[in-house]
């Protein structure tokens, strides 16, 4: 799945800013989260909203073995972050625009509108991504273990700091 909202402004979108995390923090795992992506960041969208949070002992396996799996966690600290992130800018006019839109789509589909908002890799101060690191931790740390955790907020601060992706 691929969200190329970049052009030259070097704007990406969420979808492409949790794909890039996840293929820095968990390669292994993108083959698995990658075809379902949107659904993922629905649900990650949803728990935020909601003020829940994925299981903390979240796993997969074949019922033989369990595999820790890093992904879900990593996709809902890319959202609670990118909403974070997004929303000193551009709060204002999309609160008002997605109120609207929001009503709309109700109204003629019986379900929310998906909003996507734009986050410029490369744009943030040393200040800004400390701070976004420690939030990251701060995130992480109450869904996975301290070295996972860390690994996230590594990776978060890592997509944000190259222009191009990771």
């Amino acid at each position: 799945m691929r969200d190329d909202r970049s052009g030259d402004s070097g704007v990406i979108g969420m979808s492409e800013f949790a794909l890039r995390v996840l293929r820095t923090v968990a390669p292994e795992e993108v083959a698995a989260f990658e075809p379902d992506l949107s659904v993922h960041l629905r649900q990650a969208h949803s728990r935020l909203r909601d003020g829940g949070r994925p299981s903390r002992d979240i796993a997969c396996g074949s019922g033989i073995e369990l595999v820790d799996v890093v992904a879900p966690a990593a996709l809902y600290v890319c959202v609670a972050l990118g909403a974070a992130l997004t929303e000193g800018v551009t709060v204002p006019l999309t609160r008002a625009t997605e109120r609207s839109v929001s009503r709309l789509a109700r109204r003629l589909f019986g379900r929310p509108a998906p909003s996507e908002s734009g986050i410029t890799p490369g744009a943030f101060t040393a200040q800004q991504l400390a701070a976004i690191h420690a939030d990251a931790l701060t995130e992480a740390g109450r869904l996975l273990p301290g070295e996972q955790a860390k690994t996230v907020a590594d990776g978060i601060v890592a997509c944000l700091t190259l222009r191009d992706g990771a």
